[in-house]
C-alpha cells in the first residue's frame, strides 16, 4: 500500500510506500518519521492546532489506518 503526499508549498508530490508498523502512527508521527516538517508545539495534546493536513484535519488526532479509511491514501501538507 502507498500513500502520496502533497506539499503545497512546494508544488511537489511523494509516493510512499507503507510499512505494516506505519499503519498503527498517527499521521503527524508518520509524516515525522518520514522527515516531512511539520509544525507542533504541543506534542501531539491537539491543543497548538499547527499540524493540519488537508486544511481541516489535525494530524496528531488520527492514526494513519484511520485516515486512509476515511480519507484515501492522498495527504496534502503546508
Amino acid at each position: 500500500m502507498q500513500v502520496i503526499i502533497h506539499g503545497l508549498a512546494s508544488g511537489k508530490s511523494w509516493s510512499i510506500r507503507l510499512k505494516d508498523t506505519d499503519l498503527s502512527l498517527t499521521v503527524l508521527n508518520f509524516l515525522r518519521s518520514r522527515d516531512f516538517p511539520m509544525a507542533s508545539s504541543c506534542r501531539d495534546n491537539q491543543i497548538c492546532k499547527k499540524c493540519y493536513v488537508n486544511t481541516d484535519i489535525l494530524s496528531c488526532n488520527i492514526k494513519l489506518s484511520d485516515y486512509i479509511k476515511e480519507h484515501g491514501n492522498s495527504i496534502r501538507i503546508d
